[in-house]
């Protein structure tokens, strides 16, 4: 801890370059490479630290928090308030805002990140909390509460910090006066969203259910509700930010593999639209496309057309030529259904439109379609996109009667398997076992239990 202690303070030696960025807005050319070198830094010091605190999880990580870097950190999260007046002002659309004001949202956004590496502990959450909370006569308020309106921003910066901000007061920082997001969003005119239960461990999905979030190494990855496998289908997607994502048709079939970095499009059962590297992925194997490389504001769309047996993407209304592959005989039948999905690099950002709202670019390849919002269903419980928290307590409110399968828990435990009689398993999940979970022998019989 001590080595690592004076290796934090070495990295942080800038942390009162703050008064820099909110300051310095020369036009002189030489001072303008010094700013830009000195929020680049920090913004590579956040990271760094966010990795640190991933890395070492526990004690070692709540003692970073004893050093300089909690001030670091802090002071780069509440950039924001101190220049909060000129920082609500900026549209996406706006060409004239500075670019030096992006790389200040980029640090927010990764001081945020970093606070979340460094949460996974309940002594570290409490020392965080407390920085984080804004105090004077009249009232209390949590800096992140400033940030949350950002998430329905239209500079796509600022909402990847409305958006952290929002998942951090959802899933990590709870505060007894305030409603969980899940609550105060009306689901009403939706009726199709990501899957939450089908989603690899690491994504964070929206409270609406139709935007998803990675800050992980791995490949996290993420299929809807809804499966089609006749007729002509369309959603687009808003893309957040622009680095390595696939987005695109999968089955269920295609694994979440994302430790070994597989997602949709590296199997035959999936294909994907990858905007960042312009490349179409199947079967783990790419094909250049000619479409410019996607950026923040841009809108994928994702076509399936199952009369013609070809999928079409597009960017911002620019048609590709129609993908046949997926419906090649080495693929999934159609009858297994096809899903939205996509797949996510570190630090990526993107929002699904599956009809709820008017689509930027309706196809014009196709003389009708159907969307997944008008065709699909879920009741109210299902749309509800739970905190970590608040599954936590569901599970540990389940309880499991002794006559439970052992591996669905649904199902009365009915069977013994034979030679090594065994038991604990029901019907359903016996004739699945070719091997005995327990002593790894062959199954040669499976007999029911009699009361």
């Amino acid at each position: 801890p001590n080595k690592i202690s004076s290796s934090i303070s070495n990295l942080c030696s800038s942390k009162r370059s703050t008064s820099t960025i909110k300051t310095n807005n020369t036009s002189n050319i030489q001072n303008q490479r010094k700013l830009d070198n000195v929020l680049h830094r920090e913004r590579n010091t956040l990271v760094v630290l966010g990795c640190l605190a991933e890395k070492l999880v526990g004690p070692t990580s709540a003692s970073m928090l004893n050093t300089i870097a909690l001030e670091f950190i802090i002071d780069r999260v509440y950039l924001g308030i101190y220049n909060y007046s000129q920082l609500i002002s900026l549209d996406f659309d706006d060409i004239n805002y500075l670019s030096n004001y992006s790389s200040v949202l980029k640090i927010i956004l990764f001081a945020l990140i970093a606070i979340e590496k460094f949460s996974h502990s309940l002594e570290s959450k409490h020392i965080l909390l407390q920085s984080l909370t804004i105090q004077n006569e009249q009232s209390k308020m949590n800096v992140l509460e400033y940030y949350e309106p950002w998430a329905i921003s239209n500079n796509c910066l600022k909402r990847q910090i409305g958006f952290y901000a929002q998942w951090l007061l959802d899933n990590v920082f709870i505060l007894d006066y305030r409603r969980p997001s899940y609550e105060v969003i009306d689901h009403n005119y939706i009726n199709v969203m990501l899957n939450d239960k089908d989603v690899s461990e690491y994504l964070k999905i929206g409270p609406d259910g139709l935007e998803a979030r990675s800050d992980t190494v791995s490949f996290e990855s993420v299929r809807c509700t809804f499966h089609v496998n006749t007729g002509v289908w369309y959603y687009e997607v808003l893309i957040v930010t622009d680095g390595v994502m696939q987005i695109g048709w999968a089955t269920k079939q295609s694994k979440f593999l994302n430790h070994e970095g597989y997602g949709i499009g590296d199997d035959q059962y999936s294909i994907a639209y990858d905007g960042c590297r312009n490349l179409i992925w199947f079967g783990a194997k790419s094909i250049p496309h000619n479409n410019p490389a996607w950026k923040p504001g841009d809108i994928v769309g994702c076509l399936i057309d199952f009369d013609r047996r070809e999928v079409i993407f597009s960017l911002n209304g620019r048609s590709l030529d129609p993908l046949r592959k997926l419906f090649s005989s080495t693929s999934a039948p159609i009858t297994d259904g096809y899903f939205a999905a996509a797949s996510f690099m570190s630090y990526q950002h993107c929002r699904f439109n599956f009809g709820s709202i008017p689509f930027r670019y309706p196809p014009t390849t196709v003389q009708s379609y159907k969307t997944f919002n008008e065709y699909g269903y879920l009741s109210d419980d299902e749309k509800l996109i739970l905190p970590k928290y608040k599954k936590l307590e569901l599970l540990r409110s389940i309880k499991i009667s002794e006559q439970d399968c052992i591996l669905c828990v649904d199902d009365k435990a009915n069977i013994m398997f034979k030679p090594c009689q065994h038991t604990g398993f029901c019907e359903q999940c016996a004739l699945k076992l070719d091997l005995c979970p327990i002593c790894r022998s062959e199954v040669q019989e499976r007999s029911i239990i009699t009361d």
